[in-house]
């Protein structure tokens, strides 16, 4: 049983009162302007809270708000932490499902995203959610690596994959809502898996492995790329070596 003194202030009563009346007013607030344009004094006199109170819950209505918003994603995007230990032969389907869902949960918050997303400036909440999305994509991509056998990802490979899916997530919803929105989640995730990275579309095996073999056109093109590189370096080598003697 929990003693009094091991209770944590959010799972008071009185305390989820509060900040779901902050919370009603400041999804009011964001769906006319910026979360960062927001004063503090004007969320509190529309939740009818004092500031004291307020600080209680966030140190400005911006991180509010993202906390929020991650409250809400949450519940069906942690899964992409460990989509493949359940789904590997069907993960692109279960990738496809949870992107859709984000995706409606944007949709249900349009007006509130839509400042996020295409405010000016510096957006204090799009740099939470990107934060949060980084911890989310890198288990991802963390479970992927795990499952590759040709060859050892580096960690500049995950961190780069990581990156990627992270800044592809933020172009797949911006791009949604400077189209006004008119293609449904699923058709918005469909045009994504076509623009999608070749390793996100890699199929497994039944013993649970996959490769990050690459096309013959693409290992061609990388091979003369590296080629390239290799005559430029022994080039400059050679020029280097001319000059001194």
């Amino acid at each position: 049983m929990m003693s009094r003194t091991d209770r944590r202030p959010e799972d008071d009563p009185r305390y989820q009162r509060v900040r779901a009346r902050l919370v009603g007013a400041l999804l009011d607030l964001a769906a006319t302007k910026p979360a960062e344009a927001i004063a503090v004094s004007e969320l509190t006199s529309a939740a009818g809270v004092s500031r004291t109170t307020f600080y209680k819950h966030a140190d400005s209505p911006a991180q509010l708000l993202a906390s929020h918003l991650i409250d809400q994603i949450a519940p069906v995007m942690e899964p992409m932490t460990t989509l493949l230990e359940t789904a590997e032969q069907d993960y692109l389907l279960r990738w496809r499902d949870i992107t859709v869902d984000v995706l409606e949960n944007v949709r249900s918050n349009r007006q509130i995203y839509g400042h996020v997303f295409g405010g000016e400036g510096e957006s204090v909440v799009l740099a939470i959610l990107t934060r949060y999305f980084e911890r989310i994509y890198g288990g991802y991509v963390e479970d992927f690596a795990e499952h590759v056998v040709d060859e050892t990802p580096t960690d500049l490979w995950k961190a780069m994959a990581t990156s990627q899916q992270v800044h592809n997530l933020i172009a797949v919803i911006s791009s949604w809502l400077r189209t006004g929105m008119v293609d449904s989640p699923e058709g918005v995730v469909s045009t994504y898996m076509s623009l999608a990275p070749p390793w996100q579309l890699a199929k497994f095996s039944p013993s649970g492995h996959t490769s990050l073999r690459r096309n013959r056109v693409v290992a061609s093109l990388l091979e003369s790329i590296s080629n390239n590189d290799d005559e430029r370096s022994a080039t400059s080598r050679s020029s280097s070596g001319s000059i001194h003697e």
